[in-house]
C-alpha cells in the first residue's frame, strides 16, 4: 500500500500536542478603560460608524476571549486551552459622546502585550478572523473604512496573506497613541484564516519595540538565560513574537539551545518541539524525547503540569518506537489515531498508515484493523478484496474478531459465498472462541431467516442461551422473548 498523500512525518503529527502545555507566552488580559477626546475621538468614532452619540460592541478573538477567561474565571465550564471551540464570546464596548465635547471610551478588556513579549510594550485586543466578504458589524465596517485610505496596490499585496500589515495611528493624552492595524492571514486552519484587526495603545515615551529587541539581544549575548529563551520565542514565526525580529526557526533553535543548556525548562520544551517538527533543526525523534525528558525533570514541583508533560513524554516515546519499527507501538499509535485516544488527534488516514506498518510485520490485531479500514472506507478507499486479504491474514493467526468480521462479510457478500457455508464457518469459529457478538449474530440470522439463512427458532434460542451464559444481558432478554413466542406457538388450541 503506498504511503497516503495526507500522511505527515513524525514531528508534524506530534507536536500540536505541545499546545497542551501552557508556555506563558500569550499576553495576559487586564481590565482597562481607554478614553480618547477631541478630534481623535471623532476620527476613530467615524471609522466605527459612530457619527452621532452611541455605542458598538466589538467581539474579541477567540484567543483574547481565552485570556479574559483566565483573568475572570467567570464561566461555569472549564476551558482546556485557547483553541477550545466552546470558549465564551467576549466583547469590548466602544461608546461615543459629543457632550460637552467629543469623547470615545473603549473598555473593559485589553491584553498587556509585554507579558507575552518583552519587546512589545502597551495594550491591545484583536478582532476575530473574518473572510473577505460583507459581514454585519463594526469590524467589517472598520475594515472597509481603512481600505479607502490604503493604496490599491498595497491592499492587493495584503490580500495574498502573510504578515504584511498596514497601520493607522492617532495621538491622544499627550504621550499616548492608539493604532489600528489590519492584516490578512492565508493558508491557515480556520478559524485563524482571513482578515484580522488589532487595536493597540502605547506610551510613546517608552522605548520602541526595535529598541527593546536590541536590549533583549544584548542581554542574551551576555548569557542571561531568560533573555535567551525570550529571544528564541521572538524568532518563532506566528507565535506572537514582536515585529522587531525576523521570524526564523534556525535563529530560534540557536537561542533555545543556549537557554536549554542552562536548564531553562521552557527552552528545553521548545527545543524538543523543533527537533520533532524538523524546523530550524534536522528532524530527530530521539533528541526530541531527550529534551522533553529534561523539561520533565525541571518541573517536579508542579504536579498538574508535570503529569501533562509525562503523558506527552509517553506519547513521544510511543512515536519514537513506532518510527523504529516496533509493531506493537505502530499498532497502538494507529489505534490512538483511529479513536482519538491518549494525546493523539483523531486522524483515520494516519491510523491506517500505522496499522499497515504493523500488519506487514505480522501483527494480528493490526491486520484486523487494516482490514476494517478497507472494509469501511475509513482512512483508506473502500476495497473489499483488500479487506478480505487482511482479515484472512489476521484469522490465520487465530484472531477471533477476524473470524467474526469474515463471517459478517461473507453473510452479506452472496456473490462470494452463495450457499452461506463460508459465513457459517467463520461465525462458528468465532462463537467457539467465545465471541458473544458472533453468537448474537448467528442467533439473529436463524431467528428471522435473514440474508437467506434458514429460519430456525430453536437453533436461534441455543445461540442466545450461549451468549447469555457469557454474561450478555441483551442475549438473555432476547432468549426469554423467543422462548415465550415458541411456547405460545406450541400450545394446543382448545
Amino acid at each position: 500500500m503506498p504511503r497516503h498523500a495526507g500522511i505527515r512525518r513524525f514531528g508534524f503529527v506530534l507536536f500540536p500536542l505541545l499546545m497542551l502545555i501552557p508556555m506563558a507566552r500569550f499576553p495576559n488580559a487586564t481590565e482597562k478603560r481607554v478614553v480618547l477626546t477631541g478630534d481623535t475621538a471623532t476620527s476613530v468614532a467615524s471609522l466605527l460608524g459612530l457619527s452621532s452619540p452611541g455605542k458598538v460592541l466589538l467581539p474579541l478573538s477567540r484567543r483574547d476571549g481565552w485570556a479574559v477567561y483566565l483573568l475572570k474565571k467567570d464561566t461555569p465550564e472549564t476551558l482546556l486551552n485557547d483553541n477550545n471551540q466552546q470558549a465564551p464570546t467576549r466583547h469590548n464596548v466602544v461608546e461615543f459622546s459629543n457632550t460637552p465635547s467629543p469623547s470615545l471610551s473603549i473598555s473593559p478588556y485589553w491584553l498587556d502585550l509585554q507579558t507575552g513579549s518583552p519587546s512589545r510594550p502597551g495594550y491591545a485586543f484583536n478582532s476575530p478572523f473574518f473572510p473577505n466578504k460583507p459581514e454585519p458589524g463594526p469590524w467589517w465596517l472598520l475594515l472597509q473604512q481603512l481600505k479607502k485610505e490604503i493604496p490599491p496596490a498595497q491592499w492587493s499585496e495584503m490580500e495574498k496573506g502573510g504578515r504584511l500589515s498596514v497601520q493607522r495611528c492617532f495621538p491622544f493624552a499627550e504621550t499616548w497613541e492608539l493604532c489600528l492595524e489590519v492584516y490578512c492571514a492565508k493558508d491557515r486552519q480556520p478559524p485563524q484564516d482571513g482578515w484580522q484587526i488589532q487595536l493597540s495603545v502605547r506610551d510613546t515615551r517608552l522605548p520602541t519595540p526595535e529598541q527593546l529587541f536590541s536590549q533583549l539581544r544584548a542581554d542574551a549575548e551576555r548569557g542571561e538565560v531568560e533573555a535567551q529563551y525570550r529571544l528564541g520565542l521572538e524568532h518563532m514565526p506566528m507565535e506572537g513574537g514582536g515585529g522587531a525580529a525576523l521570524p526564523g526557526p534556525e535563529s530560534a533553535a540557536f537561542w533555545f539551545r543556549k537557554a536549554a543548556g542552562q536548564g531553562h525548562w521552557g527552552a528545553q520544551l521548545q527545543l524538543s518541539r523543533l527537533y520533532a517538527q524538523g524546523k530550524g533543526l534536522a528532524e530527530d525523534g530521539e533528541k526530541a524525547l531527550f529534551w522533553l525528558g529534561k523539561a520533565v525533570e525541571q518541573k517536579e514541583a508542579q504536579a498538574p503540569l508535570l503529569q501533562t508533560l509525562k503523558d506527552l513524554q509517553k506519547e513521544v516515546q510511543l512515536r519514537v518506537d513506532a518510527e523504529r519499527g516496533l509493531a506493537q507501538a505502530q499498532h497502538k499509535l494507529g489505534y490512538n489515531h483511529m479513536n482519538g485516544t491518549g494525546l493523539a488527534q483523531l486522524e483515520p488516514a494516519l491510523a491506517a498508515f500505522w496499522f499497515h506498518k504493523a500488519a506487514k510485520q505480522g501483527h494480528a490485531e493490526a491486520q484486523l484493523q487494516l482490514g476494517l479500514c478497507f472494509l469501511n472506507g475509513k482512512g483508506l478507499p473502500q476495497e473489499l478484496s483488500q479487506a478480505l486479504l487482511w482479515l484472512h491474514k489476521a484469522a490465520e493467526q487465530g484472531n477471533k474478531s477476524a473470524f467474526f468480521q469474515l463471517g459478517q462479510v461473507y453473510s452479506y457478500a452472496k456473490h462470494l459465498d452463495a450457499d452461506g457455508s463460508q459465513a457459517l464457518l467463520w461465525l462458528h469459529k468465532a462463537a467457539e472462541q467465545g465471541d458473544k457478538e458472533a453468537m448474537l449474530y448467528l442467533a439473529q440470522l436463524h431467528e428471522y431467516g435473514l440474508l437467506g439463512f434458514p429460519k430456525d427458532e430453536t437453533l436461534a434460542a441455543s445461540w442466545f442461551e450461549k451468549a447469555a451464559r457469557q454474561g450478555d444481558a441483551t442475549a438473555l432478554v432476547r432468549l426469554n422473548h423467543l422462548r415465550q413466542r415458541i411456547n405460545t406457538q406450541e400450545k394446543p388450541k382448545p
